[in-house]
């Protein structure tokens, strides 16, 4: 793990897990994922950026007071029956996936 990962992680440090189990299953999938980190979200790309993970910046009514942002860029609309919040679809953007340490699983909205 790059220095400049850790570094994000240190406003909410117990999101670290989470990312870096998230990594591990990116990187088993596709070993040749790079990582770019900025001061809003790290993506994850081959040739182009596939994933996204980035931390809250404000609170949300009804989402949980601390989680792990991930999009994925997907070709199709993919729902989930464990969501919190549905997303318009738009072509640009993918589905985005939520988890915090309260929830047992990854959860799609």
């Amino acid at each position: 793990m790059q220095p400049e990962e850790l570094a994000f992680f240190t406003s909410l440090p117990q999101m670290l897990p989470l990312y870096q189990t998230l990594r591990e299953k990116l990187t088993a999938a596709y070993p040749d994922t790079q990582f770019k980190v900025t001061k809003t979200q790290i993506s994850f790309r081959n040739r182009y950026v596939f994933a996204m993970a980035s931390l809250p910046w404000r609170k949300v009514k009804g989402w949980p007071e601390e989680y792990l942002l991930v999009s994925f860029g997907l070709a199709y609309e993919k729902k989930s029956p464990g969501s919190f919040r549905r997303w318009r679809p738009t072509p640009t953007a993918g589905p985005t996936m939520c988890c915090s340490p309260a929830r047992s699983r990854w959860t799609m909205s």
